[in-house]
């Protein structure tokens, strides 16, 4: 037999919640009994799991005020939200805080306003003064928009992540910023080899192609070559900042589709012809 709690309700402005949970009709469940203080107005009954179900925070302030109408403790309230909302209960403090008001008099269910002056510089023309800003000049600062605009450094970050969605990244690197006619070359270049691909079957398996690099005696590994597992408790091990070795010699290496076929050292002084 499930465990069952009573509420009391004031007025029956309270009881026009409970015709539904959501789509669940809680005149349709067996075990907890609503009533008003001097008359009663409606009665229904509701199970402990049913509780469970997501509610917003002004439902659990309004099941505090009843367990405050019924001489519950803080103590009681608390492990009673806890039985019925289990992990989308209200906090300790936020339930003895609750309760504290209620007790004294608190009418109101809902949370107070909260204290301060409200924004007024994302306003929707700073909006677009940001945003005609930053399209001019991609590559401005934060600073630099802030001596445009005459907004404070918070204002600006705001709008530009959260109104306008922008983040700044890095550009994209990429090997070579290609003309117009190098495109063209290259499309031409390609499509003569598409046609002797075609053309012989074995083309592919007749090309040895070949580059070069340089080799330094010793290449220092990188901070994520370096990286180890390691507790909360272990210390973190350091390790001095390497630059490359001065002394190199340049490799020579071809290959064909089936691998290296050839690589060759080249010595100091020496010149590279095609």
């Amino acid at each position: 037999m499930q465990s069952t709690v009573g509420i009391s309700l004031c007025n029956s402005w309270y009881c026009s919640w409970r015709g539904d949970i959501g789509s669940w009709d809680i005149a349709q469940s067996p075990l907890l009994i609503c009533c008003v203080l001097v008359y009663s107005v409606n009665k229904f009954k509701l199970s402990l799991p049913v509780l469970a179900l997501k509610m917003a925070l002004s439902e659990q302030r309004a099941n505090i005020k009843f367990c405050v109408l019924l001489q519950k403790s803080p103590c009681e309230t608390l492990e009673l939200l806890n039985q019925a909302y289990r992990d989308e209960a209200m906090k300790k403090s936020q339930v003895y805080e609750w309760h504290k008001r209620f007790r004294e008099g608190r009418i109101n269910i809902e949370d107070d306003d909260r204290s301060g002056r409200p924004s007024t510089a994302t306003t929707d023309d700073n909006i677009e003064r940001v945003r005609q800003v930053v399209r001019e000049n991609r590559r401005i600062t934060i600073d630099e928009i802030v001596s445009k605009v005459n907004l404070s450094h918070g204002s600006v970050h705001t709008i530009l992540h959260d109104h306008l969605n922008m983040h700044r990244i890095c550009l994209r690197m990429v090997p070579k910023m290609l003309t117009p006619e190098h495109k063209e070359q290259r499309m031409i270049m390609a499509g003569d080899l598409i046609d002797a691909a075609d053309a012989d079957p074995n083309f592919l398996q007749k090309i040895v192609t070949g580059d070069e690099t340089w080799c330094f005696l010793y290449d220092p590994q990188t901070k994520r070559q370096c990286s180890e597992w390691k507790t909360k408790t272990s210390p973190r091990k350091e390790k001095f900042r390497l630059d490359k070795s001065k002394g190199k010699v340049m490799l020579e290496v071809f290959f064909d589709y089936k691998g290296l076929i050839h690589y060759e050292f080249i010595t100091e002084g020496q010149t590279v012809t095609k």
